[in-house]
């Protein structure tokens, strides 16, 4: 066998190594995410509604460094801003990125 041959098969098994312990690792990531969805109760722990409603508040008010004591959340269900506070204290860099994209989009409404 030359070696220009042997060189192709270490390369292709280096190769298929990596690829199967890729395979591995993508499989054990979707299995942990699925038990992680699956043990979650529905009802409570998400806070997408904190989040849509930081960049709700700024699209609302504009401000490039909001206070974060007057935030307040969103009821989901009507898109107004509640008496509940936001308990979010994030920088808004990537609210604001957000915000915009919602603009553009056209995807926020009126409140």
């Amino acid at each position: 066998m030359s070696t220009l041959t042997q060189t192709s098969v270490v390369q292709a098994t280096r190769l298929g190594g990596l690829s199967v312990a890729a395979a591995i690792i993508v499989l054990l990531f979707v299995f942990s995410a699925a038990g992680s969805a699956l043990r979650k109760p529905v009802t409570q722990g998400f806070d997408e509604v904190a989040h849509v409603s930081y960049v709700a508040h700024l699209q609302a008010t504009h401000q490039m460094w909001p206070r974060l004591e007057q935030m307040r959340l969103i009821d989901p269900g009507t898109f107004k801003f509640t008496a509940e506070p936001n308990y979010l204290n994030h920088p808004p860099f990537y609210y604001w990125l957000i915000a915009a994209l919602g603009l553009r989009s056209g995807s926020s409404r009126n409140r």
